[in-house]
């Protein structure tokens, strides 16, 4: 049985303006959950526009999203999460890279996802000090929102999977394995792959195909994704996030993440989140 749980990164509402334009590096290392009230916007992937409606609901694949652009103004409510487990993710990353359920679906009439800020809004003081500010339920509640809707997109687009991609995912999960157990550590492409047997080169190959990103990027998304949890959800410093995370030292750490998120990790720690 694959371990279905979500780690949800953050989430809230926002009024989108056309200061919402600028290119989404950094704030696409996960899947998105948008919930438009009010306006309208589009977002570039995979080559492709999409518009987004007011009354609608959006599944996107964040990982892939490349421009996004608010002409006037879109008020929305959204949840940036991962899944635990990387079967779902290859799963995700071989359907479209966005799914929209229309206004009047069932689905968006039996979920309250005007919950979603109460959730992550606050959770610092001003003297940084983590505040848990939801109940148990509310956290379980927010969950079961986004696995609802990842539940109903599975279902509607099942057929549109090949069934050539779990060979290959169960191929290489051996190797898939050995990075999440060890990303906090200096991987070499050689020990991954020789956890399955298989050339460096052509293990590459596999993994780009089954994954959409080649196994550095992967063990960087990993590494970026447990910063971002990290900073959000504990009170640890910023070295001792660098070091759990797999980075020789703070400061490269620091630059890599600033590379990644257009933030220092202490501005992301303490800024509101956008979608």
């Amino acid at each position: 049985m694959q371990n279905l749980n979500l780690i949800l990164l953050s989430g809230g509402c926002n009024q989108c303006t056309p200061t919402w334009n600028e290119d989404p590096s950094g704030k696409g290392n996960c899947y998105k959950l948008y919930f438009p009230v009010e306006g309208k916007s589009r977002i570039f992937a995979d080559g492709e526009w999409y518009e987004l409606e007011e009354g609608n609901a959006y599944f996107i694949n964040g990982f892939i999203l490349e421009k996004q652009r608010c002409d006037d103004y879109m008020k929305v409510y959204w949840l940036h999460f991962i899944p635990e487990s990387q079967f779902l993710s290859m799963y995700f990353n071989n359907l479209k890279p966005v799914y929209c359920w229309e206004q009047g679906n069932a689905l968006l009439a039996s979920i309250d996802y005007k919950k979603i800020p109460l959730l992550f809004d606050n959770q610092y003081t001003k003297s940084k000090e983590l505040v848990e500010m939801s109940s148990l339920s509310l956290n379980c509640y927010i969950n079961s929102i986004a696995l609802m809707f990842i539940s109903d997109m599975v279902e509607q687009q099942n057929s549109d999977f090949s069934s050539s991609y779990y060979h290959l995912y169960f191929k290489l999960k051996p190797a898939l394995e050995f990075i999440n157990d060890n990303y906090m550590n200096d991987l070499k492409l050689e020990d991954i792959s020789q956890k399955i047997f298989l050339n460096p080169i052509y293990f590459s190959r596999l993994f780009k195909k089954c994954f959409k990103v080649t196994p550095s990027r992967y063990i960087n998304m990993i590494r970026m994704n447990e910063a971002c949890r990290l900073l959000m959800k504990t009170d640890l410093s910023i070295l001792e996030i660098s070091e759990n995370t797999g980075f020789c030292n703070q400061f490269y750490f620091s630059k890599v993440f600033k590379h990644n998120f257009r933030k220092t990790p202490l501005e992301y720690r303490i800024t509101k989140l956008s979608p």
